[in-house]
């Protein structure tokens, strides 16, 4: 069974895995939690929750809405403002 929005939306803000539609998170071999839209990586966090790749080219509607629910939910805040916006 497939996970919702609202579900990935709380497993997002967790860092938690998730199996979506067409989207999936998981930890990797090196403890760095990874979000895919499809095949496309679009969220690394190292084990610090530290932002190493956050992808928010166009791709489609599905995967613009990945990219927001990361925003909102996943992405760590550095003075008001998400660090990736930033650093990206």
């Amino acid at each position: 069974m497939y996970d919702n929005y609202d579900n990935i939306a709380w497993a997002l803000a967790d860092h938690e895995p998730f199996l979506g539609n067409s989207a999936h998170a998981f930890f990797d071999e090196h403890g760095s939690y990874q979000v895919y839209s499809y095949s496309t990586r679009i969220l690394t966090l190292d084990f610090a929750d530290r932002v190493l790749h956050f992808d928010n080219r166009y791709y489609s509607h599905t995967t613009s809405r990945l990219q927001k629910l990361i925003r909102d939910n996943a992405l760590p805040y550095a003075g008001g403002k998400y660090a990736a916006r930033e650093l990206f």
